[in-house]
């Protein structure tokens, strides 16, 4: 009667470790980037705005599964009506210490033929969850540059797969079904990037004073529908993305602003 006891404990102690372990494997690993208590730290309040005239490519068309789809289909890159820019990553470049990853769960969905979000940001070791909920056939190829990291097909109806991000970095979203669909998945060595919301703004919290490289991403919103002699289309061709960097300083305990004027 006495073992029942030793065993239980036993299994409760292994469920532990091995729950300890499937969350130690969702953790970023820690040799470029170190963990500290930050106090006082200070904050970048930004924005990024549109320099010279608005974008007018809004629509493409589609021509594959249009039933899903539909005959036209938002450019995923689009920029809205206002003076700022949405969807843009900002972030301190090669940090080596400062607060602590904030875990969250991290998905991605195929759904209206768009990856959403379109762009996210994700810790580099974590996992993410890619959904399909379109009655159509999608795959999620993803890219570092012209390497493939994951390519997997995903038919309507099937279930949610579990992708762990292993490769820092920039990594680029692709359907090779529907080739207008494309979203990006930037996996961060360091908590200290945002992504702007719909009015260009952004904010980063919680830095150590010091002296940083603020670096900008975007996707570019230009493209050029490339069609056959017979008029289909074949592939979109986006312009190259955007870059940019700034240097700052950052002082305990105060906001420093920064503005980026694109493209």
């Amino acid at each position: 009667m006495r073992v029942q006891p030793i065993i239980l404990l036993l299994l409760l102690i292994f469920a532990s470790s091995c729950s300890q372990k499937q969350e130690d494997e969702n953790l970023p690993p820690t040799s470029s980037y170190s963990v500290i208590s930050v106090t006082n730290g200070g904050s970048i309040q930004g924005i990024v705005r549109l320099a010279g005239e608005r974008p007018s490519i809004m629509m493409i068309e589609t021509q594959k599964d249009q039933d899903v789809c539909g005959a036209s289909h938002r450019n995923p890159a689009a920029i809205g009506n206002d003076s700022g820019i949405a969807g843009c990553i900002v972030g301190i470049e090669h940090i080596s210490q400062g607060k602590a990853f904030l875990l969250v769960r991290h998905s991605l969905d195929q759904k209206g033929c768009d990856f959403l979000p379109h762009v996210q940001i994700i810790p580099v070791g974590a996992m993410m969850t890619v959904s399909n909920s379109d009655e159509v056939l999608h795959n999620y190829h993803i890219r570092k540059g012209d390497q493939t990291v994951s390519n997997e097909a995903q038919p309507e109806g099937s279930p949610d797969r579990e992708v762990q991000i292993k490769t820092a970095g920039l990594l680029s979203v692709a359907c090779d079904v529907h080739p207008w669909m494309k979203g990006f998945v930037f996996a961060a060595e360091n908590p200290y990037y945002a992504i702007t919301d719909s009015t260009g703004s952004f904010t980063i919290s919680d830095i150590p004073g010091g002296d940083y490289t603020l670096t900008l991403w975007r996707d570019n919103w230009n493209i050029e529908e490339v069609k056959d002699n017979n008029g289909r289309i074949g592939s979109y061709k986006w312009g190259p993305d955007i870059t940019k960097k700034q240097q700052i300083h950052v002082e305990a305990g105060k906001i420093t602003p920064v503005i980026f004027s694109l493209p």
